[in-house]
């Protein structure tokens, strides 16, 4: 690990949250491992001072101003990048990653890794560049391209998936890196990494195994959906100290619970629709047992979803409070065919939390997704149907706040130019028209999801939903 800055600019330029989170509910909230870096002397005077444009980043950063943290660091940039300071130019790029991906430009988030992961191969400070490489995969995980953040992670374990000896991750990846030089927090966020690109991909024994094993975890998964692609989601020889230092480690573990509460929602829903399948051949042992394994995943997910939030509310983080309150809504919400009276108490306190906690939000764009979220939520169905038809018009959870919330996510993707989440918002809202019968309107809005959504590479995966 690094030792202390010795300055306090030194300590601005390296201050970006230990454990700084990435967008998108379903997956992919890790900590970040960077962590603050001894650089070399800086310039003091105020003319040219990079560390005091760093530092008014930072303070933007830590306002919950994204974008206006931006303009600074890059003019910061510029400078270090002028006197070949590789140092301070890759821990100011990695701040720029950051950013960047809080309000959603995953492109120019990635560009920035990149470079950062170049300089500190220049740098030959191998154990930063391992991290950076996680950060990389991390971004490609968002950007939904599970297989490049793999081969980043681990290589190309998956090649020889008829092998009962299973490959190892190749020398130069970021979990090998990570392992080398016993770097548990590196290991810890490589595995998370690795184990949502798994999931991303429907390999969810895969991901549950590396997520465990993230957690410090020791325990056999049974393969019962895939098959095994490599023997290293596994606890190592150094297994017993990295599992306390990271059991120790609250901001982790409350990633990881929610992780594996999402995996273990994939896995319900992927037997419920071979227990549809089932039922449509009329072979009636089969569907019932797998509804009985779709009842215990949804059972496990829950439980891991409620202790991510038990422990993101003892240490008031308020992002990971609100993802577990989205995935524990989510999860309530899913048709069933009967709910406890108390499951029903609990499902509307959830809403209320995350209404409440909505509001103290900064800017971001999870916050956005946070809006649309609470502005979809339809009363609750107690028939199993095919939840997978974008546009129905049950009668909405929250009727009376739904257009604000609406409109609320608009303004906020405007504020952070995030055409990807500002397409979604708008296409929500037009389908909203369209329920309501209101079909000008519904067509201007969706229109307007459509241009948004072809302003950007990453914003394109809304498109098809707006084709009603």
């Amino acid at each position: 690990m690094s030792s202390k800055p010795k300055s306090r600019s030194d300590r601005f330029l390296g201050i970006l949250f230990l454990f700084s989170l990435t967008v998108c509910i379903g997956l992919g909230h890790l900590p970040s491992i960077a962590q603050p870096a001894e650089q070399g002397n800086m310039a003091t005077t105020q003319a040219d001072n990079p560390s005091q444009l760093v530092e008014q980043g930072v303070e933007y950063y830590q306002a919950g101003d994204y974008q206006a943290a931006i303009e600074p660091w890059e003019n910061a940039l510029k400078l270090y990048q002028q006197t070949n300071n590789y140092t301070n130019s890759a821990i100011v790029r990695e701040n720029l990653a950051r950013a960047y991906q809080k309000i959603g430009h995953i492109q120019e988030a990635i560009s920035n890794w990149e470079q950062a992961i170049l300089d500190y191969q220049q740098l030959r400070n191998w154990q930063q560049m391992g991290r950076m490489k996680t950060e990389l995969a991390q971004a490609y995980n968002s950007f939904g391209q599970p297989r490049k953040a793999i081969a980043l992670l681990c290589g190309a374990p998956d090649t020889d998936e008829n092998s009962k000896n299973k490959p190892s991750c190749v020398k130069d990846s970021a979990l090998k890196v990570a392992r080398a030089h016993q770097d548990w927090k590196g290991e810890a966020a490589a595995l998370g990494s690795l184990g949502n690109a798994y999931l991303l991909r429907g390999d969810y024994d895969q991901g549950i195994e590396c997520l465990q094993t993230g957690l410090g975890i020791d325990q056999n998964v049974e393969f019962d959906i895939s098959p095994r692609r490599t023997k290293d989601c596994k606890i190592d020889t150094l297994g017993k100290n990295y599992t306390a230092k990271i059991i120790a480690d609250s901001p982790y573990r409350s990633s990881f619970l929610n992780d594996l509460g999402n995996a273990y929602f994939s896995k319900a829903q992927r037997w419920e629709r071979w227990a549809s399948s089932a039922k449509e051949r009329s072979a009636k042992d089969t569907e019932n047992q797998f509804r009985k394994n779709a009842k215990d995943n949804y059972n496990q997910a829950r439980d891991y979803f409620k202790e991510s939030l038990e422990l993101a509310r003892t240490q008031n983080h308020q992002p990971a409070q609100m993802r577990a309150l989205r995935n524990l809504i989510r999860l309530s919400y899913r048709p069933q065919e009967s709910i406890s009276i108390e499951a029903a108490e609990a499902r509307n306190q959830w809403v209320q939390d995350a209404q409440e906690l909505f509001k103290e939000l900064p800017d971001s764009q999870d916050k956005v997704y946070a809006a649309i979220d609470l502005a979809k939520l339809e009363q609750p169905m107690t028939v199993v149907t095919d939840t997978s038809q974008h546009n129905s018009c049950g009668k909405r959870q929250l009727e009376a706040e739904t257009e604000t919330l609406l409109n609320q996510a608009i303004s906020i993707a405007q504020r952070l130019q995030d055409y990807r989440s500002q397409s979604f918002a708008l296409g929500e809202l037009g389908h909203l028209y369209y329920c309501r019968q209101d079909y000008q309107n519904a067509l201007d809005f969706t229109q307007k999801a459509w241009w948004m959504a072809d302003q950007n590479l990453s914003a394109k995966d809304s498109l098809y939903l707006w084709q009603w």
